[in-house]
């Protein structure tokens, strides 16, 4: 393959990646974009082109770090200013289990 065929194939996996973010396909475009890139990096790498393979990985692996950056913020932790209260479900079945009894105590006359 021309090198210029393994960059296009390189790009590919990266929107398949970006593709990811938003679109949620159970880690199938994840998979295809891996399988893109680590074969158009391996492929440079045999044919002599290391430092497009070299420059392939490295933009690689930057682009990841954005996305994830982007995908936290987009989608991910909340804020500390957001107002959430946590309740678990222990607290939820205790207090409904209290709250039976009380009614039931008040009809049985105890």
């Amino acid at each position: 393959m021309e090198w210029w065929l393994l960059s296009v194939l390189c790009l590919t996996g990266l929107i398949l990646l970006f593709l990811e973010v938003f679109i949620p396909s159970g880690g199938v475009l994840a998979i295809a974009a891996v399988l893109c890139i680590g074969y158009s990096i391996w492929e440079l790498w045999i044919q002599d082109y290391q430092f497009l393979a070299v420059i392939c990985v490295a933009f690689t692996v930057l682009y990841t770090v954005i996305l994830f950056k982007l995908w936290v913020k987009k989608f991910g932790l909340k804020s500390k200013n957001s107002v959430s209260v946590p309740v678990s479900m222990a607290q939820i079945l205790s207090e409904m289990t209290f709250v039976h009894r009380e009614h039931w105590w008040a009809n049985e006359g105890w």
